[in-house]
C-alpha cells in the first residue's frame, strides 16, 4: 500500500460534464481528484505544511464573473456545483494556493435547454393494442 503525500494542486484534474458543457439553469457538477506529486490519490485534504487545502472555481464570461467553493467529500475528492441563467461561452479556473489544477483553465459552453412533452396514444387494430408516440418539442431561450 502506497501512502500519500501532501496535496500537490498542479497534479489534481478534474471532471464532469460542467467542465465543457451544460444547459442554461440547470446545475452542472464538477469533481476534483486531489493528488500528491506522484499521482497518488490523496486520502485527506493536507497541503505540505499541514495546511486544509481549500480548492475554489472561478467562472467568468458573459456578465458573470463569481467564485464557487468546492467541498472536500472524502477520500481525495472535491465536488462543486454551479448554474448559470445565460446561454454562452464561459471560462473555469479550478486552483489552489494560486496554483491551476492540472488542464485548468476549461472552456464550457452552456446551451438551451430543449423541452419534449411525449404523449402516448394506444391505436386498436383488430382487437390488438399498438402503442402510438407523438413528439412535441421546442427550444428553451
Amino acid at each position: 500500500m502506497v501512502n500519500a503525500g501532501p496535496i500537490d494542486v498542479p497534479s489534481c484534474v478534474a471532471y464532469g460534464n460542467g467542465l465543457f458543457r451544460g444547459i442554461a439553469d440547470s446545475p452542472q457538477n464538477v469533481t476534483v481528484q486531489a493528488r500528491d506529486r506522484f499521482q497518488n490519490l490523496a486520502i485527506n485534504d493536507a497541503d505540505v505544511n499541514g495546511n486544509h487545502t481549500i480548492f475554489y472555481m472561478r467562472i467568468s464570461g458573459k456578465n458573470v464573473d463569481t467564485t464557487v467553493p468546492l467541498v472536500w467529500v472524502s477520500n481525495g475528492y472535491y465536488k462543486g456545483v454551479y448554474a448559470l441563467s445565460q446561454t454562452g461561452f464561459y471560462m473555469l479556473s479550478i486552483q489552489s494556493q494560486g496554483k491551476h489544477i492540472y488542464g485548468s483553465p476549461f472552456h464550457a459552453t452552456i446551451g438551451a435547454g430543449t423541452l419534449f412533452k411525449f404523449i402516448l396514444f394506444v391505436c386498436v387494430f383488430d382487437m390488438e393494442l399498438y402503442p402510438v408516440i407523438q413528439h412535441e418539442g421546442n427550444n428553451v431561450a
